[in-house]
Order: C-alpha cells, then structure tokens, then sequence
C-alpha cells in the first residue's frame, strides 16, 4: 500500500532560461509494427513516410536506418553502448537517402524488408532517422560580456520499425510504485517490467482514494517498455483538491495488449 500525507506550501518559480527550437516539421505516421504470425511468414514487408517542412522553407534532410533502445522513459535511445545491431538491419532497404523539403510539399520515404523468415521469435526493430544536414548554432547566455556560448543544434527525427514474428510473449508486471516529494511537488513513479520477448505498451489511469472514497483520477499517458527492461512512468499528482495533513491512498490500473491482442490489467495501491 502506498500512503502519503499533502502539506501545503508556497511555490516561487524562478525562470532562469527558455531554449526552444522551433520548426515546422511533419512526419507520418509516427511509427510502424507488424506482427507475422508462426507459419506465414512472408518474403517482405513495405511501408511509407511521408515527411513535410514548413511553407516558407527548405531544408535537407539524409535518411539512413539506426538500431536502438526504448529507454526507461518510452524514448528512442540510438547512442548507448549496450544497443546490439537489429537484424532487420542486412535487410531493410529504403529510398530516396535523400530528401529536400520546400515550400511545405510533403515528400515521401519507402522501405521494403526483405528475409522476414530469417528473423528470430519475438521482437525485432530497427529506426529510420531523417537528420537535417544543416547544423545550427543558437547563442546561449553567460554571466560575463567577455564570454560567449553557443550551442549546436541539428535536428533528427526517427521513425521506429517494430516486427513481432513467430513465438511471441507479451508479459508484464509493476515492481515498484511510490510516492516522493521533489521541489515541492509530489511525484508518482511506477516502475513495470516487461518480462516476455517483446515490448509492452501500457497505459491506464491513477486514482486517489481517502477512506475508500474516490479524490482524483487522472490518466496515465502510454508507454512502450522494451522486454527485459524496466520502465518507468513518472508524473506529477494533482493535489490540488487535497486537505492538508490528510492520508490518501494511491492505485494504479496499468493494461496492456499481449501476444493474443487479449487486454491484460496491472494494478498496485
């Protein structure tokens, strides 16, 4: 059970500084998941991006195919050093490598995936990344007139492939739920393993319960949580509606679609 108590306080916000890099920048879709079945497995698999920049701009982007990591936040992790070659890597062919956006006319990049039938049970994934071949430089503040600072800005965005194929096992469970108190906030964290040979996608709702009686509800966003990692979904408690000095009760409903597409629930309190 996870008990915490609300104290009210002041909060003093200081914004020291703001970097924002805007761009109008449209990609579609967001990403790809197939899922072969044992015994039909075919020779390749074909998908499409389209991307599109802004109205009043041009900009270039190379396009070349990356192996990566959900990380414990849901995000697309391509640099670390424990991220093994994907498979689908000696097989994935796609065109152009090139791509010029101009006056906001949306573009589009095709791929083919050849040898399904070579890849191994469970997940395999790759990402095909667009990264702008012009590199920007945005000033940053300094506490002295005689020093300056900048910061290299390149855009990447990346499109993730996932195929599930063969004897694929969807599993999960919460390992850890708790409560903290950072900067004045109050902070949820639940923490769920994925325990088969693909990822899970959860998402669900959070309550705050007092003597049984319903507080709050709030919905937590979806996630991915790559198998045999834990992830971690984090956010802040509406408290708003709390009394001071109170004790509430927190529940987590987590679901998730296994290997059957049959919805499974995670719950802990």
């Amino acid at each position: 059970m996870n008990k915490f108590k609300y104290i009210g306080c002041l909060i003093f916000l200081f914004l020291v500084f703001q970097n924002q890099a805007q761009a109008a920048l449209r990609v579609l879709p967001t990403r790809f998941e197939y899922s072969i079945k044992p015994g039909a497995e075919k020779r390749f698999i074909n998908g499409a991006i389209e991307i599109q920049g802004g109205a009043n701009e041009t900009v270039r982007f190379k396009v070349y195919p990356k192996s990566f990591n959900i990380d414990e936040n849901g995000g697309m992790d391509t640099d670390s050093k424990n991220i093994l070659t994907s498979p689908i890597a000696q097989y994935i062919r796609f065109n152009p490598a090139e791509v010029t956006l101009s006056s906001g006319v949306p573009q589009k990049v095709r791929f083919t995936i050849t040898n399904i039938k070579d890849l191994p049970d469970g997940e395999s994934r790759i990402a095909l990344l667009f990264e702008d071949v012009k590199t920007k430089q945005q000033a940053l503040p300094t506490s002295s007139s005689a020093i300056s600072a900048y910061v290299t800005i390149r855009a990447i965005v990346g499109v993730p492939i996932y195929i599930d194929k063969g004897k694929v096992v969807k599993t999960g469970e919460i390992k850890k739920l708790e409560v903290g108190k950072f900067s004045n906030k109050y902070i949820y964290t639940v923490n769920v393993k994925s325990d088969g040979n693909s990822k899970i996608r959860v998402n669900g709702t959070a309550q705050i319960i007092k003597d049984k009686n319903l507080v709050a509800e709030f919905p937590l966003v979806s996630q991915p949580v790559q198998a045999g990692t834990i992830g971690k979904l984090q956010g802040e408690l509406p408290v708003q509606s709390l009394t001071q000095g109170n004790e509430y009760k927190l529940k987590v409903t987590l679901l998730f679609n296994d290997q059957k597409e049959k919805q499974q629930y995670l719950v802990n309190e």
